[in-house]
Parts: C-alpha cells; sequence; structure tokens
C-alpha cells in the first residue's frame, strides 16, 4: 500500500501479475497501488533533495503575503520579466531533432499552446492566469548552447551549479549577451533557465542503470557574478520526460514557484512518515505540477496566490452571508479567511474551486495501454494553515504528524495518495462545516453552513449564522478594554466594546 508517498506492507503476500487471485486484484485497483507507483518514485526522489534552497519566508508576519506586494524570493513575482531559457547540450547529448528553439519559444509564449496530450497553454498563460495579469512573463529561448563536458559529469547532484557557470561561459564566447535580462532597479538577472538535453532525475526510474549519472531538475539560490554578469538564482530542467516525450511545464512552474519564494507543500523529511498527503493534486507545491502527466499543472490555491502578492482574501470575524467567485472572474472574490483569534498566524482558508482552464474537472494519466481519467470535480475547498518563520525558512512546512502547518482538511476523511478527487471537496455531498478546530483548541462551533455550488462558477455559504458559535471559553476575568479583538457573546466582531461581557482573547471578560 502506499501511504504518504511511501510503500507501507499490506496483509497480502505479493504474487506475479498471472497468480494474483480476485482478492489481491481488487486490493490492487482499490489502493490504485500501480497507477502510483510511477510518481511515488518522483516524489521520494524528490523528498531525498529536500535540504532548503534558500531562506523562505512570507513578506508578512501572519505568513499570508500582502496584495500588490511581492513574494520574498529570487525573483519578483510582480511584474513583466525577460526571462533567459538557455537550450543546452551536451558532448555526448543533443536535442531531439524535434525540440527546436521555433518549438520552445511556443511551448514557453503561445497563447493557448496545446501540442502535447492535455496541454491548455502556454508557461506563459499559466503565470499570467495565476497572478490575474500581475506577473506576466516573456521567455526568450537561446541556442543550443554545447558545453564540453559528458552529461554524465554534471550528474550525481554534485555540479549543476557548475554546469550553469560553463553555460554563461560559453554563451559570452559566442557573444550573447544577458545584459537585457537584468532588473532594471537592482543590475541583477533574477533567473536563469536552463533546459538541458536528455532525460531528468527526478522522473526516471530508480532501478535504472546509470539513474545516479541523470541530473536533478532544481531551482536554487546562487547570488552569483559569472562572466560580470550577477545572478540570483538558476533553473534547470530536462527535455525528456519518463515516456521518452517532451517533459510537461509542472515541474517547470512548481521550481518557479520556489523562484518566487514559495516552499514544498508535501513531506520534505524522508525519516518522517505522515498519517495524510498535505495536499496532493490540490496544490502545485505538492503533487500539482503530475496533472495531465504534467502537461496541464495544477492552478494556484487561494494561500499561494495571497502568498505573492495576486489575491486579497476576505477575513471573516462576524456572521453572514458569503459568495465566493470562481476563478474566471479576476476581479471577484475567491476565497475567506477565518483566523484564530489568539494567534493571527494561524487560520482556514475557504476558496471555489470550480472548474477552470488550470482547475480542470477531470484530468488523465498516462498508462502502459493508454489514459485513464479521473475526476476534480468543483466545490469548496477547506485548507489549513500555521505559519511559522522557521518551519517556512528551512523548507520543513509539513515535517511533524502532529502538526502539520499546510494541508487541505478533505470533506470525506480521505487519506490523500497524491491524487485528487471530487468528494475531497465540500458542497459536492457534504453542505456544512460542524467546527474549526485551532491548534490551540480554540474552536468555532457551526461555523459553515449550507455551502451551495451554482451553476453560474460561484459558491455560497452561511459564516456562524447559527447560535453557540464560539465555544471553548476560559474562565470570566475583568479588565478594561484593550487594543485586541473583542466579541459578542453571538461572535459577533465588536470594534468599540463598551460596558458588558465580551470574548477577548479566548477569555470572557466584563469590560467596564
Amino acid at each position: 500500500v502506499i501511504r504518504d508517498g511511501k510503500l507501507q506492507p499490506s496483509a497480502l503476500i505479493a504474487h506475479e501479475a498471472g497468480d494474483r487471485t480476485a482478492e489481491e486484484k481488487a486490493f490492487l485497483d482499490a489502493n490504485k497501488t500501480e497507477k502510483n507507483m510511477h510518481l511515488l518514485k518522483s516524489v521520494a526522489k524528490r523528498t531525498a533533495h529536500n535540504a532548503p534552497l534558500k531562506a523562505i519566508s512570507a513578506s508578512t508576519a501572519d505568513g499570508l503575503g500582502e496584495y500588490k506586494r511581492s513574494g520574498m524570493g529570487g525573483i519578483n513575482s510582480i511584474g513583466t520579466p525577460l526571462v533567459p531559457v538557455v537550450m543546452v547540450e551536451f558532448k555526448d547529448k543533443d536535442f531531439l531533432s524535434t525540440t527546436t528553439p521555433e518549438k520552445m519559444m511556443r511551448y514557453y509564449n503561445e497563447a493557448g499552446y496545446h501540442d502535447e496530450p492535455g496541454c491548455v497553454g502556454s508557461v506563459k498563460d499559466f503565470f499570467e492566469s495565476q497572478s490575474r495579469g500581475m506577473f506576466v512573463p516573456t521567455f526568450e529561448v537561446i541556442g543550443p548552447i554545447k558545453v564540453n563536458h559528458s552529461y554524465a559529469y554534471y550528474g550525481r547532484d554534485e555540479k549543476t551549479a557548475e554546469l550553469v557557470r560553463d553555460v554563461v561561459k560559453e554563451a559570452k564566447a559566442q557573444n550573447i549577451s544577458f545584459d537585457k535580462f537584468k532588473n532594471a532597479k537592482t543590475g541583477h538577472v533574477e533567473l536563469i533557465c536552463l533546459f538541458y538535453a536528455g532525460r531528468g532525475q527526478a522522473t526516471e526510474d530508480p532501478n535504472k542503470p546509470g539513474y545516479e549519472n541523470y541530473i536533478w531538475p532544481q531551482e536554487q539560490d546562487i547570488n552569483e557574478t559569472i562572466e560580470g554578469i550577477p545572478f540570483n538564482s538558476y533553473f534547470v530542467g530536462n527535455e525528456l520526460n519518463y515516456y521518452g516525450t517532451l517533459m510537461g511545464m509542472g515541474v517547470f512552474c512548481h521550481e518557479f514557484g520556489h523562484a518566487f519564494g514559495l516552499p514544498d507543500f508535501y513531506n520534505t523529511d524522508p525519516s518522517v512518515t505522515l498519517s495524510r498527503n498535505p495536499f496532493g493534486y490540490w496544490s502545485i507545491m505538492d503533487a500539482g505540477p503530475y496533472v495531465n502527466n504534467a502537461n496541464a499543472p495544477i492552478g494556484y490555491t487561494a494561500y499561494e496566490r495571497s502568498y505573492l502578492g495576486w489575491l486579497k482574501i476576505k477575513e471573516l470575524t462576524s456572521p453572514q452571508t458569503v459568495k465566493l467567485d470562481p476563478v474566471s472572474n479576476r476581479n471577484g472574490e475567491l476565497a475567506a479567511i477565518v483566523r484564530s483569534t489568539r494567534n493571527r498566524a494561524e487560520y482556514f482558508i475557504l476558496e471555489n474551486r470550480t472548474s477552470d482552464t488550470w482547475y480542470p474537472k477531470a484530468y488523465k494519466e498516462r498508462r502502459a495501454n493508454g489514459y485513464e481519467t479521473f475526476t476534480f470535480g468543483d466545490g469548496l475547498m477547506l485548507s489549513h494553515f500555521a505559519y511559522t518563520k522557521g518551519t517556512w525558512e528551512t523548507n520543513s512546512v509539513n515535517t511533524v504528524d502532529s502538526k502539520m502547518r499546510a494541508y487541505i482538511i478533505p470533506a470525506d476523511d480521505e487519506q490523500l495518495n497524491y491524487s485528487a478527487h471530487k468528494e475531497n471537496l465540500f458542497g459536492v455531498e457534504k453542505k456544512n462545516i460542524d467546527k474549526l478546530t485551532f491548534y490551540d483548541g480554540l474552536t468555532v462551533n457551526n461555523a459553515i453552513q449550507g455551502i451551495e455550488v451554482n451553476a453560474d462558477g460561484t459558491i455560497l455559504f452561511g459564516y456562524r449564522q447559527q447560535p453557540n458559535a464560539i465555544e471553548n471559553i476560559s474562565e470570566t476575568t475583568t479588565e478594561n478594554a484593550g487594543d485586541g479583538y473583542y466579541y459578542d457573546l453571538q461572535g459577533r466582531r465588536v470594534l468599540n466594546p463598551t460596558r458588558g461581557i465580551y470574548i477577548h482573547n479566548g477569555k470572557k471578560i466584563v469590560v467596564k
């Protein structure tokens, strides 16, 4: 059985395919074991490369970011940068004849690009859509440039930075200038992308001979001046996938998230086994890059958008009817947040996940004999975040099973297995969220009622519109009105409390 990206023993004894009983076949089908093996290998290998690539933290103390304020990564998440993509060949490995600079210019930039199965747009399309037009990159393809060493020379996870230096040096020898890629304010090239010929380690079978010689696709800060040009960060990614066809854009978009300053949301500690997968396919910073065989990665969550300055999330503090707009409405409110009254860095986010271009209602995964279809569906996604600067900086967000700090709460209580399906969303079958419980024990009762997913893509629900909306209130104390948040006994926020009984910092108090 595969749980949290790791193989766990079952009660059945394994047999060759031709000798399996009906019970064994049913078990494999139910647990989707064969379906998940290839993804398991990719995620397991990615977990082994979990050393923090940079100090990642949010632009605000609560971890949510601020609307129209860039993330803290090597590249600004707001703007219209020109990004270099260098096609790299090796002494012993060239690109396929079909992988041309013209083809890759389209792959990165062409509106509506759809050459590969499942493709719904180019890399530029993806970021323009996810940022609501606030980050619109243009990718300029350079090369191919051939380096003097073999492919394997740069493998074994040791010489990726050396590859970057060699490529820049060879480009300079060919009179290729990187000056036009510099940030106008800093004079630095924020990100250089290397697209290298051949396969990559992340999508290959670890049991394959020579596996250790493959280059691992990655993004890292380098903060180094090479041939007179200061570079902030680099990305290296492979031409071909496991099947020997053009690698989809999913991993590129995931690693670009790191360049923005986002952490990984999957478990990055190989010594730890989590009881559940944090996001599965619901987040591009988890297994989402692999949707549609990585040809159409999942769109950003509301948290990820807010973190990068692309979205303002409405905060719920009093009983009300809430309407969330679909992703297609670029000016709409697509998410709402419920904070702990004791810790502003802990909160639940409710977001509209009705289908759109980068949020498919269904997706396909490649099989040996064709493709299998799975269903995302439409509904309300509930996720829980408990931000601390330290866990984000060390890229260890979800390495403690008893206190995961970023994860989806599935409506069906499913333990996600690097997947996603419609029953994970509220409003599909489950119409209410009975309670929201924070790590310090504070509980919001009767939190969400009457979730309705409408034909126009909007989602409606009631927030705390039933009595007894707050529990776990501590002993009664007496104090003067302070600067914190006050709530009346119906759970409604009061900005300027007069005399009476209120709830403040989880305690029932008397204001005189």
